[in-house]
């Protein structure tokens, strides 16, 4: 297993989540991180968040971002939610300290954007007691929604996160849910 891995990421705000000190949760800092999945670096990279993670969309996010996007004005993003660590080019961002992850395409030839992947750290999810830290899904929907707000977006989701985003303020239209 690789322990750290070079990616060209960079940190672009600090949201408050939870995390557990003893029998209750505290705020605490953590990071928004957005990757370029321009530099073959970063997309080779993302193999170790596979790796760690060992999930269905964690190894989708990859297919997503190396695919050929046939749509040349779409703009992918990929925006991490990180324990504090160093980003750059020669600093080392570790798979393990990532909370949550989420795949986010502007298509601005479309009625909506579409935010592909939204995942929780598989250790971190909702439902494991006394996980370490808990809000993740919650900060990186909000980031998106409030940042990416100039139009629509949609998202298909699995039956298990309905009553996520219910609960988070999106609305159900057709089998997507839809923002804005």
């Amino acid at each position: 297993m690789i322990n750290s891995v070079t990616f060209g990421a960079k940190r672009i705000g600090t949201v408050k989540i939870l995390k557990r000190k003893g029998e209750h949760y505290v705020p605490y800092d953590a990071d928004l991180v957005k990757l370029n999945i321009n530099r073959r670096n970063d997309i080779r990279n993302l193999i170790s968040i596979q790796d760690s993670w060992n999930t269905f969309l964690a190894y989708r996010l990859f297919d997503l971002c190396t695919a050929l996007d046939l749509h040349i004005f779409n703009r992918k993003y990929v925006i991490l939610l990180s324990e504090p660590q160093k980003y750059g080019r020669k600093d080392n961002l570790n798979p393990n300290k990532i909370l949550g992850i989420s795949l986010f395409i502007e298509r601005p030839l479309n009625r909506y954007n579409k935010l592909e992947i939204l995942q929780t750290n598989p250790k971190y999810k909702f439902g494991i007691n006394n996980r370490k830290f808990t809000d993740i899904g919650q900060c990186l929907l909000n980031f998106l929604k409030k940042n990416f707000s100039k139009k629509p977006f949609k998202l298909t989701s699995s039956n298990d996160a309905r009553g996520f985003y219910i609960n988070n303020g999106l609305k159900i239209k057709g089998n997507d849910f839809v923002w804005g």
